[in-house]
């Protein structure tokens, strides 16, 4: 299961940089320039973010939210816009959160990473009892904030579709998504709410640096998760590497499903080990 966000209002030209954050995430976002264009999307798409331009789109941005809280309750509302006078119509209208225009693209992910964030807390109550009155397992639950660390979008979007599905992961995880390691120093440094485990692919490092120079600046870096998840394809040339590194280490084939939910499942042991549990 992945995010599903709807951006409406501006032209695709000022979304297109601020979808990129997420694709990069293997999220899926689509961007829409009218109120008529989002409708549609509306009628065919269970959303879990909207985004909307009110200068853009005026009071017809007020009847796409109500659209939206009316099939998905749960569903989360931003609104932006250069007119601090509609703050307050805003928040009277049941919208999640107001950000002023000019925004910079830092704050409008951090706000937008906050809301989903928020949705899946509220998801946690909805989906434990259920599992519970099926017969789940009765036990502790992990839940955790994941780094992933992973280029290949295909492989990144089935560790995410894996993650995000608490019974195929027996877990709840909300999972940001990086190819590069700069970036994933940048989220583990400046973004909130910080990661509690690094999930990523060593495979991955060669691409912008020698393998072990790239994990001398993870491991250097100020801010530290509980605990890393660090894997490789098998076969792969920096096994020697992998066997060197602190944490929790994984070899196997990712394109192979049943040995990528053995993967899943070392993710769920390190939560538990470090009490990230439901609460």
């Amino acid at each position: 299961m992945e995010f599903r966000i709807l951006m409406a209002g501006a032209e695709d030209t000022v979304w297109e940089p601020l979808l990129e954050p997420f694709l990069d995430l293997g999220y899926n976002v689509a961007p829409a320039p009218s109120a008529e264009e989002a409708m549609e999307i509306l009628a065919r798409t269970k959303l879990d973010l909207l985004v909307l331009d009110l200068d853009a789109l005026g009071l017809s941005g007020m009847g796409l939210a109500g659209r939206l809280r009316a099939g998905t309750p749960l569903a989360k509302v931003l609104a932006l816009s250069a007119d601090p006078e509609k703050e307050r119509q805003i928040r009277d209208a049941g919208f999640n959160r107001f950000l002023r225009k000019p925004a910079t693209q830092e704050e409008l992910v951090e706000v937008m990473c906050t809301l989903l964030l928020e949705k899946d807390a509220e998801e946690v109550g909805q989906i434990l009892p259920g599992l519970a009155e099926s017969g789940g397992p009765n036990r502790e639950w992990p839940r955790a904030n994941i780094l992933l660390l992973e280029p290949d979008l295909g492989l990144a979007r089935s560790l995410i579709q894996l993650l995000r599905d608490p019974l195929l992961a027996e877990g709840l995880y909300f999972v940001r998504r990086t190819g590069l390691l700069s970036q994933a120093l940048n989220l583990l440094l400046r973004h909130k709410p910080r990661p509690h485990l690094v999930l990523a692919d060593l495979s991955a490092f060669s691409a912008e640096y020698h393998p072990e120079e790239a994990v001398r600046k993870f491991l250097a870096c100020e801010i530290q998760p509980r605990d890393y998840v660090f894997f490789m394809h098998s076969g792969d040339k920096n096994r020697q590497l992998l066997d060197s590194l602190p944490g929790r280490r994984w070899t196997g084939d990712p394109w192979n499903e049943e040995n990528l939910r053995t993967l899943i499942q070392l993710v769920g042991r390190t939560a538990l080990e470090h009490h990230l549990v439901v609460q």
